[in-house]
């Protein structure tokens, strides 16, 4: 049986062939990473092209909510990788200047066992998979990005988790904070601080001997040895301060990297940017978690005292040649030729898996060939961190759902019905399970905060297919997650009854569907000829909508609905 896989860009299932009903599925199990994260160069491109608009096409502003207090807009993709020119990126909850936070799936089979995808009208949809395919490759290929959300996941035994980037999905559990040790000092007795202050530094120093100064993810400066991933705090604590003391309270998800420029010791500083990483299953503020990448550069490693080396002083900025740098790491893993510099990178095996960076790239300028800058970058999980468990708690926004007395003629409410029973999206995953519906694996399978899944669910021989989340600052069990979106695809097998507010349903033709929005007064969608494709809004958050394809002759292909709806109250 091919593969169901979902595009991170719409959430809509891709590589559909006509399966074989009969045949056994795999348990296949795949994170899509953040809520609201896609590739920055995307929205670098584009702009912001899920920010709220009005009807002349202008942003607007939305009231602030519990979950935009705390997550930022979450109807928002958000990009999360390495932007020039220190543009900080927001791979978290709070999202600055609505460019929302990392790692978000990409393209993800669908959880548990039961992914038998849909038939289809193969040329139609052979272009329409093609076109998002083949722009997903391309951002994939431009950004060089490796999946990142699901890195901190636990491992089920029930269920294979194939790691990406970004959107995923188990209900929050509260799991106790780990203690910081470095600033337990504050609640000590003035008699007893200086000795205890004392003993921190003397734990300082001896952990900065044990960094091994020879490691291709170590750098010496100021007179002390580092390596990553590292707590951003050790920097912090040897003098180092954010470049806005607001950073520190950036609140990122599980899985997510901020980016942020950190300001070196002494009155001569440096500006230096370093990517932050949470590889807790929980949300943590910044300043609790882990640089793994971190970038010098000959125009700001000048500064006096910085002293800044590699290979245990053996390698310096301005200094050394690409010939030094062979001699002291060996032949690098591939070498790269612009038309000013020549850069060549050297990578490590890493424990975690193939799609986890451990890689340090040295620059050199072609006039002198002398070193110009040095990324190091580690997205290996600490070995300090500690075992860290889920509470098992049901989330208690979960209790705000009220599902709908009836269906209702309004095409935008958010209402959709299944086999006759209405819900209203979002809505629970619990409430589907407890309707019948199964998710083909462990239903208290991990999620992360701020973390999702596409998920096949099965009755019978009925699919549909869903994107929930977990939208909490704590980890939890899938069951508890939250569906923002519904697809369900028109299939000779699967006679599952999904219907819309006006009859929209598997039997309605292209002709009705027209009709309907004609008579409902709706005419700001968006109609794409060579794809069948029409785009609903249900209200200015451009990712609250209605997806309907058709075919050539008109037929119903697949309805999608996606909303955040009350969760936005």
């Amino acid at each position: 049986m091919s593969e169901k896989r979902f595009d991170p860009m719409t959430g809509q299932p891709i590589n559909q062939t006509t399966p074989d009903a009969n045949q056994t599925t795999a348990n296949v199990n795949q994170t899509m990473g953040n809520v609201n994260q896609t590739a920055a160069n995307a929205n670098q491109a584009m702009g912001n092209v899920n920010q709220p608009v009005n009807q002349q096409g202008q942003p607007v502003n939305q009231a602030p909510n519990q979950f935009q207090e705390r997550f930022g807009n979450i109807g928002q993709q958000a990009g999360n990788f390495q932007q020039p020119n220190n543009i900080p990126q927001s791979n978290n909850f709070q999202q600055p200047n609505n460019i929302p936070q990392n790692q978000y799936g990409y393209g993800a089979p669908s959880f548990g066992g039961n992914n038998i995808p849909p038939q289809g009208n193969d040329k139609k949809k052979l272009f329409i998979i093609g076109g998002i395919v083949a722009a997903f490759l391309i951002i994939i290929t431009v950004v060089n990005v490796a999946v990142f959300m699901g890195r901190n996941k636990n491992d089920n035994s029930n269920v294979a988790v194939a790691e990406a980037s970004e959107e995923a999905s188990v209900a929050p559990t509260k799991a106790e904070p780990e203690e910081d040790t470095d600033s337990s000092v504050e609640a000590t007795t003035a008699a007893t601080e200086a000795p205890e202050e004392k003993e921190e530094k003397e734990q300082k120093e001896s952990s900065s001997k044990e960094v091994d100064p020879n490691g291709m993810s170590s750098f010496s400066i100021y007179g002390k040895n580092y390596s990553l991933p590292m707590k951003i705090q050790d920097l912090i604590d040897d003098g180092w301060q954010y470049n806005k003391d607001s950073d520190a309270k950036i609140l990122l998800g599980s899985g997510n990297y901020e980016m942020v420029m950190l300001l070196t010791p002494g009155e001569d500083t440096a500006k230096i940017d370093v990517n932050v990483t949470n590889f807790s299953i929980d949300a943590k503020e910044l300043g609790e978690c882990y640089i793994t990448e971190i970038t010098f550069m000959d125009i700001t490693t000048n500064k006096e005292g910085m002293n800044l080396s590699f290979h245990d002083g053996a390698i310096k900025i301005k200094e050394s040649t690409k010939e030094d740098v062979v001699a002291a790491y060996g032949e690098p893993a591939r070498e790269t030729d612009t038309s000013s510099s020549v850069i060549i990178t050297f990578e490590e095996a890493n424990d975690t898996d193939l799609m986890t960076r451990v890689e340090t790239r040295f620059s050199f300028d072609k006039e002198d060939n002398k070193l110009s800058y040095v990324v190091i970058e580690n997205e290996e999980k600490p070995s300090d961190m500690g075992e860290e468990t889920v509470s098992g708690d049901e989330p208690e926004y979960l209790s705000k759902y009220k599902a709908p007395s009836s269906l209702g003629d309004d095409l935008l409410s958010g209402n959709i019905s299944i086999n006759g029973k209405v819900y209203n999206v979002p809505v629970p995953l619990k409430v589907l399970l407890e309707d019948g519906w199964s998710l083909g694996g462990d239903d208290t399978h991990t999620v992360g905060a701020n973390s999702g899944y596409s998920i096949t669910l099965a009755k019978g021989d009925d699919r549909i297919y869903v994107n929930a989340y977990n939208l909490t600052t704590s980890a939890c069990y899938i069951k508890y997650t939250i569906v923002t979106e519904i697809t369900y695809y028109t299939s000779s097998y699967s006679k599952v009854e999904i219907e819309l507010p006006g009859g929209v349903n598997g039997s309605t033709t292209q002709k009705d569907l027209e009709a309907l929005l004609s008579s409902k007064g709706i005419s700001n969608y968006e109609y794409d000829k060579s794809y069948g494709h029409y785009k609903i809004p249900i209200d200015q958050n451009r990712r609250n909508k209605i997806d309907i394809h058709v075919d050539d002759d008109g037929s119903m292909e697949s309805i999608s609905l996606q909303n955040y709806g009350w969760l936005l109250e």
